[in-house]
């Protein structure tokens, strides 16, 4: 304030009386309009206009900061006004330094009522003269929070680029000049930015440094908010443990900002009442242990429902069999909630349709029928949350489901997918049983635990637009009943859409609150334990898919030798027992390398393909056929009766593959060398008679090529 110097001794009081709603506001709103009253009456009283403007302004952000319901709603409608009032007299006594505190208190007035051009121009004027009196450290301060609210009018106006703009500027005069406790605030909104921007990892950087940086200054509050949104991240990217830390993180900074905030109050109230009269602070400290009591016992509950919550987690997500983990889901909740009937539908994202997955009905399973039977009709209130991607709450399915004709819900039904907002058109048309019962029951919320959160309010609906949407029941399911309550949940995790959870009660207002929160909160551990099972499936599927690559060729197709090994003994077994015999063919392809140089590689694993089909084409479908090397084969003749008849089988091969391969318009030969060897005759083991017929190609390879032999002991061909 200017003028300082000046000031007479009941100028001086006043400004003494003052300081408290100065100083204090956010912390003892009570004590403060008391004493921004009483400043403001011996303002008017001694005439002293400066005194009558800094006692409106302390007035008017009283109103913004109240936290006792009474005192809020008798202020809030005298906030804007004050406020008013305190910013024309700054401007007509030239009080810079007041009239940007004005200026400033008026942009957060505006901002909170979503007034967003009037909040901007209050907020620009404030930047303004902050901005002339740079250096001083209130001027800085000013400047910091004008910057940081105008921020987030663009972000809300979804303008990034502007909203980062404003941003880095308050966070560069924060570090310059030592506003740790700002910095901390600004790199919390830098980060949601950055999450709007659709790039979690850079936000999640940020909001850990903005969480060190609060919970180290003190600012429990901030370093709360912080840490939900990183647990909010980790829950959408499927980090189980790391949501769980970061939530029982925000609960522990969240018991510390209480109990900082209510230590703060009781201690304004006893410096300002300690003059007053000891019974008033004897009635204060009951009022701060009663307040910190109620707030301990609702930390207790979140914590107990932190805990179930990560049990039932914990025990869902133990088993990697779809079935396991249904049943144990069924048998959890059965055990915090009225379960009559349950049902969980996988949702087909290509035509937009729900089937159900498995229904439980008085604690028994219900067979699914097959085909049409497990589609749910467009009728049932499950489309609701695939389309709106949020919880329902049904508080009475009979109530509630007469809202509809049955015309207008077969309507509903067949414009669902094109038309996601039928059920806002049904309100206006003026149905609004539901909304009288939700009031009298308080359960009518089905906020998801995103959308309840001021980052997702804008895609969630409110709890009086849930309850008030009329239902119909599900006509399809067995034993549907038609009366009582139900709870339709989303499954989806990392931003895919798994399906949807419904638990119904025969009971009316079989919910509560507390039920519904919880209710969300697991949906996200059955999508993430159903995910791990599809993904187990898939696995298994791809592991006996590898284990097929593991025995055959990859180019081919055909066994490869380990394969050629495990089937042979099988082949031995059959022709000891019907007293025949099993030929070993060894091939090797003659002006393969030839046709590799000339042509390349591309063209000579053409060949060998073009290879195996002929041969293919000649032996029988019992017979084994194998690649054991580039341009090396096996062929194992089966249910050999004859010794010659190997024979035969080798000329059909010569005769098959000698016919002309044509490649790049030119048409090539190749041939092939063959040896034999026959199980029992040269040998027992199947090494030794691929060795035997190895050398018996080789002899063929050596004096004709494009012949073959049957294996002999004298290393004669024959």
């Amino acid at each position: 304030m200017s003028g300082f110097m000046e000031l007479s001794e009941k100028e001086a009081a006043i400004h003494q009386l003052l300081s408290l709603p100065r100083t204090e506001t956010r912390n003892a709103p009570v004590c403060c309009v008391e004493a921004a009253s009483k400043g403001l009456r011996l303002a008017d009283e001694a005439g002293y206009q400066l005194g009558r403007a800094y006692a409106y302004l302390a007035l008017g952000e009283c109103s913004l900061y109240a936290v006792h319901g009474q005192e809020q709603r008798e202020r809030g409608a005298h906030a804007a006004a004050d406020l008013a009032k305190a910013w024309e007299i700054f401007r007509s006594i030239g009080e810079d330094e007041g009239l940007m505190l004005a200026d400033l208190a008026l942009g957060l007035f505006y901002l909170a009522q979503e007034q967003l051009t009037a909040a901007e121009e209050a907020l620009r004027d404030a930047e303004t003269i902050a901005k002339t009196g740079a250096g001083k450290r209130l001027n800085d301060g000013a400047r910091i929070d004008a910057l940081n609210r105008l921020g987030a009018i663009r972000m809300r106006q979804e303008l990034p680029d502007e909203a980062a703009a404003c941003f880095d500027e308050a966070f560069g005069i924060c570090l310059a000049n030592g506003f740790p406790a700002k910095s901390a605030e600004i790199l919390q909104n830098i980060g949601r930015l950055e999450l709007v921007r659709g790039k979690p990892d850079v936000a999640a950087k940020l909001l850990l440094r903005s969480v060190d940086i609060a919970s180290g200054e003190g600012e429990f509050r901030i370093a709360a908010d912080g840490a939900r949104l990183l647990s909010r991240i980790r829950r959408e990217a499927g980090d189980l443990d790391e949501f769980a830390r970061q939530t029982e993180r925000s609960a522990q900074f969240y018991c510390l900002a209480v109990e900082a905030e209510a230590r703060s109050e009781f201690k304004t109230l006893r410096a300002y009442y300690v003059k007053e009269n000891a019974r008033v602070i004897t009635n204060a400290e009951r009022h701060i242990e009663e307040r910190i009591l109620e707030r301990n016992l609702k930390l207790e509950e979140a914590n107990w429902q932190l805990n179930t919550i990560y049990t039932i987690g914990q025990n869902i997500t133990a088993s990697l069999e779809t079935e396991e983990v249904l049943h144990t889901l069924y048998t959890e909740l059965g055990a915090l909630m009225k379960v009559d009937d349950f049902y969980i539908a996988a949702y087909n994202e290509e035509d937009r349709t729900l089937e159900y997955h498995v229904i439980f009905e008085a604690g028994k399973e219900i067979a699914v029928g097959p085909g049409e039977h497990r589609r749910i009709p467009k009728g049932d209130l499950a489309y609701w949350c695939v389309n709106n991607e949020n919880t329902l709450v049904i508080n009475d399915i009979a109530a509630e489901s007469q809202a509809y004709a049955a015309a207008e819900v077969e309507m509903a039904s067949e414009a669902w997918a094109a038309d996601t907002d039928w059920a806002a058109r049904m309100l206006d048309a003026g149905i609004a049983a539901n909304t009288a019962n939700a009031a009298d029951t308080g359960a009518g919320v089905g906020a998801s635990a995103a959308g309840t959160s001021s980052e997702g309010a804008g895609a969630s609906a409110s709890a009086a637009e849930i309850a008030a949407r009329p239902a119909a029941a599900p006509a399809s399911a067995p034993g549907t009943p038609q009366s009582g309550s139900a709870v339709f949940a989303c499954l989806k995790t990392k931003g895919r859409l798994f399906g949807v959870l419904c638990v119904r009660s025969g009971q009316t207002n079989a919910y509560s609150l507390q039920q519904v929160k919880l209710l969300d909160a697991v949906s996200s551990y059955i999508s993430i334990a159903i995910d791990n099972a599809a993904v187990y499936r898939k696995l298994d599927e791809l592991s006996k898919s590898v284990a097929g690559l593991a025995n055959h060729d990859s180019l081919t197709g055909i066994p490869n030798r380990r394969l050629l090994f495990e089937l042979v003994p099988k082949a031995y077994a059959g022709a000891l027992r019907t007293n025949v015999k099993v030929a070993f063919l060894f091939m090797d392809l003659d002006n393969f390398k030839t046709i590799n140089d000339s042509y390349g590689h591309q063209a000579g694993d053409e060949v060998l393909k073009i290879f195996t089909d002929r041969v293919l084409g000649v032996i029988r479908s019992s017979d084994i056929f194998a690649r054991v090397g580039g341009d090396e084969f096996v062929v194992v003749m089966t249910d050999l009766k004859v010794k010659a008849n190997a024979g035969m089988l080798a000329r059909k091969i010569i005769r098959e593959v000698a016919k002309p391969i044509v490649i790049q318009n030119v048409e090539n030969h190749i041939g092939v060398s063959i040896g034999i060897s026959v199980f029992p005759d040269d040998s027992r083991d199947t090494d030794v008679l691929i060795v035997m017929a190895d050398e018996a190609m080789y002899r063929v390879k050596k004096d004709m090529k494009n012949s073959f032999a049957f294996f002999n002991r004298f290393n004669e061909t024959t």
